[in-house]
């Protein structure tokens, strides 16, 4: 898990997520090349454990952001053009769901209570508040922010995703099919990982 809660996403800005079409990673060139020279110089080769792995990889974050030179940088390096924030770290600000149902706080395991059931959504989401609405008899909306997350059948207690929650927030009469929930948390803990680097 890349993140902690949502306290690391900061102040909320007024930021959208860039989407780009699945099998197509030269519309991110740059992040991808990224990826290629961490993979070459941190796990070509691997180290022995968990430990050793995660020293190659601090070792590479100093290197590339004190040592290396970057071209998008003016062959500067990233340490000598950061410049900290002038605003300070607020929070995250009282979310709140007018057009839903009601709110629920996710519990520091990931789970929603609704109804005497403990429904498994996200760690991610630990201790912030979602909106919940019924869309039809047992099916619930799930909502963070201005996202839809997906439904959750109450009788199954299963959730089940929207195919793009971070795209056009639609509301569907029909349940999107049964996938893998976890998916959504990568690409929510990757979203919000995102907007703290924008901040």
């Amino acid at each position: 898990m890349i993140l902690h809660g949502c306290a690391a996403m900061g102040t909320l800005i007024p930021a959208t997520f860039e989407r780009i079409k699945p099998d197509h990673p030269q519309q991110n060139g740059r992040h991808e090349r990224m990826h290629l020279t961490l993979k070459k110089e941190t796990t070509k080769p691997a180290g022995a454990n968990f430990l050793q792995q995660q020293a190659r990889f601090d070792a590479f974050v100093k290197e590339f952001k004190t040592e290396r030179p970057h071209e998008a940088l003016a062959m500067k390096t990233p340490a000598e053009c950061y410049q900290p924030s002038p605003r300070p770290y607020r929070g995250l600000p009282e979310l709140t769901y007018t057009f839903h149902d009601r709110d629920v706080l996710v519990t520091t395991c990931g789970r929603i209570c609704m109804h005497r059931k403990k429904i498994n959504v996200s760690t991610v989401l630990a201790g912030q508040k979602l909106g919940i609405k019924e869309v039809d008899d047992g099916i619930w909306l799930v909502s963070f922010m201005t996202y839809d997350l997906g439904y959750i059948d109450l009788e199954q207690k299963t959730p089940q995703t929207i195919d793009n929650p971070f795209g056009r927030c639609q509301q569907s009469k029909h349940l999107a099919p049964l996938r893998a929930w976890a998916w959504h948390q990568d690409l929510l803990a990757h979203a919000l990982e995102r907007t703290v680097h924008l901040l």
